[in-house]
């Protein structure tokens, strides 16, 4: 894939693979010019559309929660990266708890572990989760918005995914210092610091 394309010109292509049913493809292209000082924003905008067809769920809220307000969660906990993977610990053990059961909810939980993954890796935490989590946030929403069947919902859900407030580079950027899919691309070159 070549990443030196313009920003327009990607989410062009990633809106073909998002319409042929190719979310994870759509995901790939959107994430990687996503900086990573914005993944969490981006991937709790995903998350929030998506939560308001459940009830209010405590583990999907925590997850909003780290996302959204870095410096709000913790309130000077000394454990905090034990605290960050307990985000998506709580969404993951959710989500088995309804795998097989209830369809919605166990994709909107799927989406709530891969927004908290995103975040995570964005704060920089060792043991990091893997890079294509950014990925799966297209990915289930897309397929979240193919069980709700509504035209508004899925219009809405790509509007957020490809929003150029979010979508800004021109190719990808380490998620994660120690990330060995981006040490693969040979990103490791770009800063981490301020992305």
């Amino acid at each position: 894939m070549a990443w030196d394309r313009p920003v327009d010109e990607a989410i062009a292509l990633a809106r073909a693979h998002w319409e042929s049913g190719c979310g994870l493809d759509a995901g790939r292209i959107l994430y990687e010019r996503v900086p990573r000082r914005l993944r969490p924003l981006w991937g709790a905008s995903a998350l929030r559309a998506a939560s308001r067809f459940i009830p209010e769920i405590p583990e999907i809220e925590a997850v909003l929660a780290f996302a959204e307000n870095p410096d709000k969660w913790g309130d000077g906990a000394e454990n905090k990266e034990e605290q960050a993977h307990g985000f998506f610990d709580a969404a993951r053990i959710l989500a088995l708890e309804y795998q097989d059961k209830d369809r919605p909810l166990e994709s909107i939980l799927i989406l709530a572990e891969n927004v908290a993954k995103v975040t995570y890796n964005a704060y920089g935490y060792p043991a990091l989760f893997d890079h294509d989590a950014g990925w799966l946030i297209v990915a289930a929403l897309m397929y979240i918005a193919e069980q709700v069947g509504d035209a508004e919902f899925t219009a809405e859900a790509w509007s957020l995914l490809s929003n150029k407030e979010y979508i800004t580079l021109t190719g990808p950027v380490v998620c994660h210092p120690a990330c060995l899919a981006c040490a693969e691309w040979y990103l490791d070159e770009k800063p981490f610091a301020g992305q």
